[in-house]
């Protein structure tokens, strides 16, 4: 059965809400050396380890935003800004702390083409054509200018193509209301959207779920684990690596898996060709 392709278009109240929430309460910076005139009127100073497993800072908000798993090793510190300290620095130390941010791969380091403003407006967050997004840069943009960052953010984060959702595929309502839709909450990841899919239960689509958390709710629903190649309408398929789960989908239909690629709230649930999920 071939199903046409289909372009996704978050809806306003999406969009409304990825604005409100792109940072989350504080700028983070992370830096290789700490200062030695920090202003701790304006921030607090914090080893990189201790930043990890801090019980606020390690928060979705945060992670996501600041994709922490891609920062580099050589970060030693985080910066919490309290709302000024990167703004009170001279120019020149302004653009050592930008400097970092690139180098040590913070999120929120994005590209100068998604802007459509004057370059002077950047200026203070601007370092090798890339802009360091902080709060007081995202307030000070209109609510044109953040609709059309936020448009090329998303993408950037996943494609939005995706498959048709046609009469000709046996799908309860349910599962209909979620397929080729945005979420607007972070950490509902690829086995939490599969244990919705089987159980049509709202509040695990609120959930981030793991990999052994997946395997007990499995076995709970009656499935059992195969090895062939055979997929089946109502089947998951489950990628592993060194045996361990990195990702699930729901088989709605023939050639066709209800997917969601990532935990982020930019990864949409789509409907997704079988075929092209296997060779990702």
């Amino acid at each position: 059965m071939l199903q046409d392709d289909f372009l996704l278009k978050p809806s306003k109240y999406v969009i409304d809400n990825w604005i409100l929430n792109l940072l989350p309460e504080y700028d983070i910076y992370f830096l290789k050396e700490l200062p030695s005139d920090l202003d701790l009127n304006l921030c607090l100073p914090m080893p990189v380890n201790e930043y990890f497993d801090h019980p606020v800072y390690s928060q979705l908000e945060y992670v996501n935003a600041y994709e922490l798993w891609r920062i580099s090793n050589k970060a030693n510190y985080a910066i919490i800004d309290f709302g000024n300290w990167f703004d009170d620095l001279s120019r020149a130390n302004q653009k050592q702390v930008l400097l970092n941010q690139y180098e040590l791969n913070r999120g929120l380091v994005v590209s100068l083409d998604w802007f459509y403003i004057d370059n002077k407006l950047l200026e203070n967050n601007l370092i090798k054509n890339k802009v360091v997004m902080n709060r007081n840069l995202w307030e000070s943009l209109s609510y044109q200018d953040k609709e059309r960052f936020i448009y090329h953010y998303a993408q950037d984060w996943e494609d939005w193509n995706c498959k048709t959702v046609s009469n000709e595929i046996d799908m309860d309502i349910d599962l209909i209301s979620i397929v080729n839709t945005f979420t607007i909450k972070e950490g509902i990841n690829c086995l939490s959207t599969v244990l919705y899919c089987l159980t049509h239960q709202e509040n695990i689509l609120k959930q981030w779920v793991h990999e052994k958390t997946f395997l007990i709710a499995l076995e709970q629903l009656g499935y059992k684990e195969t090895r062939d190649n055979k997929i089946e309408r109502n089947t998951v398929i489950v990628f592993k690596d060194d045996e361990k789960i990195i990702h699930a989908a729901y088989i709605v239909s023939e050639g066709l898996a209800i997917n969601k690629s990532g935990q982020s709230k930019f990864n949409p649930i789509k409907l997704v060709d079988i075929d092209i999920l296997i060779k990702e």
